[in-house]
């Protein structure tokens, strides 16, 4: 990971001196940015953050033996800058560091060249993996406050090298990677912890720049693990602890299968995902399964808004809070 900061910091110092005539401009659209005449330099600075506050109001005998008694809390639970762009026109690099724990640590880390033949993008780094919706969608992008369950059976960040690209003029669109299984810290010791991930996400139906859109979505992954796996999860309440958990299964292997679908009518949208967990476990052949739908409507005529790639987007309000409307 230090090698790929060291690089990028080599790399953005020496461009420098290729565009000295040609002063970078300032633009503000979602971030401030600096970009140049021809926009084939810009660096960008983004940051995020996230506070939380809970108040449990009860909690049953049985809950309290088995969880302990649950405070009320607060956090900070996510303060994030994050820095990236493009240089000559075609290499994308991003770091992004959170700072909520004290000390800077990275959370995503990558560089990445476009317009390569057939493979459209490729990056290498800790990434996302090509693989839910849910996870996918940035914390700041989502209709609720908190990701759905099933998120925990998804691979989420780790490090690895990816392809993505449309196909049929944008309709569809794919991602392939391998992977070391690093999860947030992007650190790992191990021979195994290998997984291949890929995703494919398709619209049947696309019309009205998107305000009418069915997408559908299939994502496999196939993971060797160090000798065990575990599902643990909270409810959807980040202070809350965890009250389900699968204990720790003594498997090698793992096959995770995710299906998708995003639809929106207008202000209406509904978004819903499957994800069945398929683990080498001795005497066990039943899948863990884990599933959400949501349902979400704008009073003041939005449309939710989806990517190439079927990944929810920022939705930006007709009118601004205020004198000009009720935002959204």
């Amino acid at each position: 990971m230090r090698a790929w900061i060291a690089s990028a910091v080599l790399l953005i110092g020496l461009s420098a001196p290729v565009h000295a005539e040609e002063p970078m401009q300032p633009e503000f659209s979602n971030g401030f940015k600096l970009v140049s005449e021809d926009g084939a330099f810009s660096f960008g600075i983004s940051s995020m953050l996230n506070t939380d506050w809970a108040w449990y109001v009860s909690q049953d005998s049985d809950n309290k033996a088995a969880c302990g008694d649950i405070q009320d809390a607060n956090e900070v639970r996510n303060a994030r800058i994050g820095f990236g762009g493009v240089m000559y026109g075609n290499v994308q690099y991003f770091m992004q560091y959170d700072l909520a724990s004290g000390a800077p640590a990275v959370t995503v880390a990558y560089m990445g060249i476009t317009g390569v033949p057939v493979l459209g993008t490729v990056r290498m780094g800790h990434l996302v993996e090509p693989f839910s919706m849910t996870f996918g969608t940035s914390p700041t992008k989502h209709p609720f406050l908190e990701r759905p369950l099933p998120w925990v059976m998804t691979p989420g960040w780790n490090t690895g090298i990816m392809a993505f690209n449309t196909a049929m003029g944008g309709r569809m669109a794919w991602g392939l990677g391998v992977f070391k299984d690093t999860g947030g810290t992007g650190k790992a010791q191990s021979d195994d912890n290998i997984a291949i991930t890929g995703r494919v996400n398709g619209a049947a139906l696309n019309e009205d720049g998107g305000t009418r859109l069915v997408r559908l979505g299939l994502a496999l992954s196939h993971r060797k693990t160090a000798g065990s796996l575990r599902y643990s999860a909270s409810p959807e309440s980040h202070l809350a602890p965890a009250m389900i958990s699968t204990g720790n299964l003594a498997t090698e292997t793992v096959d995770l299968v995710g299906t998708e679908l995003a639809a929106v009518f207008g202000p209406l949208s509904i978004q819903a995902e499957g994800i069945a967990s398929y683990a080498d476990v001795a005497g066990e052949s039943d899948p863990l399964l884990g599933y959400y739908a949501r349902v979400g409507y704008f009073l003041t005529g939005e449309s939710r808004p989806y990517s190439a790639s079927g990944i929810p987007g920022r939705v930006a309000p007709r009118n601004n809070y205020g004198p000009d409307g009720m935002g959204a």
